[in-house]
């Protein structure tokens, strides 16, 4: 039962209620009066849509009176609304609306359910019908079906025959009289005629206050209690989204322009971030690959003068010595040092100079290399490498993962390896570097070298002018065949080949006819004369140094190589490293590296001294710059989203009127509301990602940048679209707040 106990409703100054009192049994109580005379307030009333300013209303709920004011979800939990404004929502179908019913109702309300309401009251065909195009009395007999389904203990109906004909009027009043019989059913109207017929008790309004009261049927009727319910459902996801993307599909208009204007201006947040970040990561990651900022060239020559360190070629001549690779590893300023030597390297044919790194195969170059943007796998043997990526467009159409590969020296020594790897990154100088084993070189070198011989007379001779005799490569290991003299044995001793000799007597006798191979296998004497008159001199043989040197044999080996005694082996198959690649373990270290022990007492370059003042100077100014738009894109994407959500949260307050009206609570219609924020924020988001990837893509082809700041940039886009959601989010607030915080008759006004 509910007690109306000397209610008052005034607005401003005008009563529209006042001094009514009723006991509303179960039953039909029909309310009828002329218009304006109050009979839709005080069914508001009654309904929790709006509120008294004097008075109370209250349930009996388990034998106990409670206002209504302080039961929770009172229009939710007990009350079916039939409107005379029928407050369906548009844009929605039929079933669309009566299935917002099944969040709202105790029992549980099966889509059978509906399609049976709907058939009993000729309205099925209309079931996949947008509520727009429905006719007046269509529309109020979806909504008094929307009421029964619900199966609410108490339905308010407010003039639910006034779109209706006579039949349907007769029908629906048959309907409200069926199903009074358990339930309280209080209905407002004009329809005298049929308050008489269907009535249990008429109450006659004028000027807000009760005229009469007339009880038709008194001995039927029972002091009902309502029955208390705990809780009922919330609204589904389904239903929350099917109102959201309603909502934006009517204002579609608005919605793309703004989706595309925020999702502009937080795109051009992200490529502000994104250029930052390309144009600052040679300061804030100073140590990686593209820059190589901590990497520092030492040599073991002392400072040189002005003078001579104007030619590099006089520090990178001198070969280092193991102790001073020591001195290195013991300093704690440098993480690995990779010994090098000054070779220049080629493609096979000689015509194509490759840009080498020399690196020692260790999960510190493991690491560097593999965060680039590397096709294939890291370096595992010494005959293994990493082509950069103008060597595989060239010779591999972009790829060569697998192939074989000879490179040259300038001696034209020639190194196979296999590829494994295609370095796609260039550095700041704009090269694809190849990256090879030092191991593999270093190794070599030590197989054979190139000497060159002199003769000793040649050096004495007053017009100081060394001419070389001949040259070669001084071998590891002894010559096959002897064919005149024989193997060395001390130090200083070699055997060469036969057409070295030739070119030696030539030299010293200016005679271009000399012995042959033929003559000394068959000993003939003046080929033995000749050869006898190479094998007196003395020499001197050049290779990183000057060593005196005997000529004791001549080998049959058609070509140009040279044997020593294995002391001479010893002194000049050695490692021929002209200086270390140290990179730093801080690169802030590198800042002190001029007054270091090491920069003091030896000769280096340094790429963070190079380049650190031009880079840090620009860096500076481009990211002020981006700092600025970041801020201004913020304050520009968060003002967008805020005027939209005022206008989109505003276009739906009648919308949340009637929801509210329904039995939606506070918190589901602000989930329905932020679900909308979050829809913004979604597709907003991922306007700017799509233009924040396409700018990327833009800059790096124009500015060649680096590889490693385009992926960051596949995180940065997740961030933008993080960013857009919660922008929307915090934007809404205050006009979720708000519109959640009307009251259903203020909601259903505007």
């Amino acid at each position: 039962m509910i007690l109306v106990d000397n209610i008052k409703r005034e607005v401003k100054t005008k009563i529209i209620i006042e001094d009514i009192s009723l006991e509303l049994k179960q039953g039909m109580t029909v309310i009828i009066g002329d218009s304006g005379s109050g009979k839709s307030t005080l069914l508001n009333l009654i309904g929790g849509l709006d509120r008294v300013n004097q008075g109370e209303i209250s349930l009996l709920l388990d034998g106990k009176k409670i206002n209504i004011k302080d039961v929770e979800q009172y229009t939710g939990k007990y009350i079916g609304f039939i409107f005379q404004d029928y407050n369906l929502i548009p844009g929605l179908t039929v079933m669309e609306n009566l299935l917002l019913m099944k969040d709202l109702s105790e029992d549980q309300i099966t889509e059978e359910d509906i399609y049976t309401a709907l058939e009993k009251l000729n309205v099925l065909q209309l079931a996949d019908e947008k509520v727009d195009v429905l006719s007046g009395g269509e529309k109020q007999r979806i909504a008094l079906v929307r009421a029964l389904i619900k199966k609410s203990q108490i339905i308010l109906a407010d003039e639910p025959t006034g779109s209706l004909d006579s039949h349907h009027t007769e029908m629906v009043f048959k309907l409200l009289k069926e199903i009074s019989s358990e339930r309280i059913v209080v209905v407002v109207t004009h329809n005298k005629e049929m308050a008489q017929v269907y009535a249990d008790e008429i109450v006659e309004l004028c000027d807000g206050k009760i005229k009469s009261h007339q009880s038709l049927r008194h001995d039927e009727r029972k002091k009902t209690e309502i029955r208390k319910i705990n809780q009922i459902g919330k609204l589904s996801i389904s239903n929350i989204k099917r109102l959201s993307l309603n909502n934006l599909t009517k204002y579609r208009g608005k919605f793309i322009a703004m989706m595309i204007t925020v999702g502009l201006a937080i795109g051009l947040l992200g490529i502000s971030a994104f250029m930052s970040n390309a144009v600052s990561v040679s300061v804030d990651k100073l140590d990686n690959t593209y820059y190589d900022m901590d990497l520092v060239t030492v040599y073991e020559q002392d400072k040189l003068s002005e003078e001579i360190a104007t030619n590099l070629s006089e520090t990178s001549d001198k070969e280092i010595s193991e102790e001073f690779l020591q001195e290195l590893e013991d300093s704690e300023m440098f993480e690995e040092i990779v010994p090098v030597s000054d070779t220049e390297f080629f493609v096979e044919n000689g015509e194509k100079e490759v840009s080498v790194k020399q690196i020692i195969i260790d999960s510190y170059f493991e690491n560097r290399i593999m965060t680039g943007n590397l096709e294939g796998d890291y370096i595992q043997e010494d005959d293994q490498i990493i082509i950069g990526e103008d060597l595989a467009d060239e010779y591999y159409a972009g790829n060569g993962i697998g192939e074989q590969i000879t490179l040259c020296d300038q001696d034209f020594e020639e190194y196979t390896y296999t590829i494994v790897g295609v370095n796609h990154i260039s550095n700041v100088d704009g090269v694809y570097l190849t990256y090879i084993s030092n191991n593999s070189v270093l190794q070599k070198q030590k197989e054979s070298s190139n000497v060159y011989i002199y003769s000793q007379e040649s050096l004495e001779s007053d017009d100081n002018v060394c001419t070389e005799t001949t040259s070669g490569k001084l071998m590891k290991g002894e010559a096959s065949n002897i064919v005149y003299g024989s193997q060395p044995t001390e130090e200083n001793e070699i055997v060469i080949s036969v057409d070295q000799a030739r070119e030696i007597y030539s030299s010293m006798t200016g005679e271009y006819e000399s012995f042959t191979l033929d003559q000394l296998l068959q000993k003939d004497e003046e080929a033995m004369q000749m050869a006898d008159k190479v094998l007196r001199q003395d020499y001197i043989m050049e290779s990183g140094g000057m060593n005196n040197c005997k000529i004791v044999g001549i080998h049959d080996e058609d070509d140009i190589r040279i044997y020593g005694s294995e002391k001479m082996q010893a002194t000049v198959l050695k490692n021929s490293v002209v200086a270390a690649q140290c990179y730093a373990t801080d690169v802030s270290s590198l800042k002190n590296l001029a007054n270091s022990e090491i920069g003091q007492n030896y000769y280096y370059e340094s790429n963070y001294e190079n380049r650190f003042v031009e880079v840090s100077r620009s860096t500076q100014i481009w990211k002020m710059l981006f700092t600025i738009i970041c801020g201004i894109s913020i304050v520009l994407a968060y003002s967008l989203i805020h005027a939209y959500l005022k206008i989109s949260i505003h276009d739906r307050i009648y919308e949340i009127g009637i929801l509210k009206s329904l039995g939606v609570g506070k918190k589901e219609i602000k989930k329905v509301l932020r679900f909308d924020c979050v829809m913004i924020g979604v597709s907003s988001g991922i306007v700017a990602m799509i233009v924040n990837i396409v700018a990327s893509i833009l800059l790096y082809e124009k500015y060649d940048l680096s590889m490693t700041s385009v992926q960051l940039n596949i995180l940065l886009c997740v961030g933008l679209l993080i960013f857009a959601i919660i922008v929307s989010v915090i934007s809404s607030l205050y006009q979720v707040y708000r519109a959640a915080e009307l009251k259903p008759i203020d909601a259903l006004k505007m």
